[in-house]
């Protein structure tokens, strides 16, 4: 039998050289300086070689430990390496049936039909509020509970369109895995109510001469996108909403005529006159 102080002196050779220790347990020792543990039996009368690891990351103590737990499969007619591959077959059926995975395909199915900002910030969402929480959870194993532990920490934020936002998503990605058949139930529904109600807060238009004189000097000194301030005085100059601005394209525009043709299924006005 080994010993651990004979394996520290073990050197290695041109050829790979197998020393046993007992019931089946070889330590390999391959020209490279590798020492790895392997169990040799026999199945179905196939004689098959089953890696246990290698010293001294496992230690003498520990390959018989494992040797053992493999004979015991084997006595009780379980093939250890045939164990070993579902083991592992169920760690990637869980891997691939996780909150994060499901929301994931979600993403990049119904993310076709998104607009590139509304696909970044419904990602973004997800990767900073949900996947934390229940991301490496089976999502068939989530329950309502844990969904709401989840917003109410969201809430308690002081974000609390953020947390109907996530509710939303989730209620989305519960209903996509139902269809794939990777869950059965959808734990959101029954959260309806449960998360405080959204504040709007809702600004009167500017009246005041003087006020909206400062609104003017406020745009005309931001310092951000070129884009947004440009859309800003557009507003400001014309007064119409920002559907109209944000949909605009160059073709509407008369320079020379300082035009803006507004198309009627927009706004039924028509046209109006930009100030030059």
């Amino acid at each position: 039998m080994l010993t651990d102080t004979a394996i520290r002196k073990i050197k290695p050779s041109e050829k790979v050289v197998q020393l046993p220790d007992g019931n089946g347990l070889h330590l390999r020792v391959t020209p490279a300086g590798g020492k790895l543990w392997r169990f040799r039996y026999r199945f179905a009368g196939k004689e098959t070689m089953f890696a246990l690891g290698a010293y001294p990351e496992v230690t003498l103590a520990e390959a018989r430990e494992r040797l053992a737990a493999a004979r015991k499969l084997l006595a009780n007619g379980i093939n250890p390496s045939e164990q070993r591959k579902e083991a592992k077959r169920e760690d990637l059926a869980k891997t691939a049936h996780t909150f994060e995975a499901l929301a994931r395909e979600w993403m990049a199915t119904r993310g076709k039909e998104w607009t590139v900002s509304y696909a970044g910030k419904t990602q973004s969402a997800l990767e900073r509020h949900a996947f934390p929480a229940i991301g490496m959870r089976p999502i068939a194993e989530i329950t309502a509970p844990d969904v709401l532990a989840l917003l109410r920490a969201i809430e308690l934020r002081g974000t609390v369109d953020m947390a109907h936002r996530i509710q939303q998503h989730c209620g989305a990605i519960f209903r996509y895995a139902i269809a794939m058949g990777r869950a059965t139930t959808d734990p959101v529904p029954s959260l309806r109510g449960a998360l405080s109600t959204v504040r709007q807060e809702h600004y009167p238009a500017l009246t005041d001469p003087i006020e909206y004189a400062g609104l003017l000097r406020d745009i005309d000194g931001y310092r951000g996108e070129a884009t947004t301030k440009a859309a800003m005085q557009l507003l400001a100059l014309t007064f119409q909403r920002t559907k109209e601005v944000r949909y605009a394209e160059w073709s509407q525009f008369d320079m020379e005529a300082a035009l803006w043709r507004i198309p009627v299924i927009s706004r039924p006005y028509g046209a109006i006159w930009i100030a030059g």
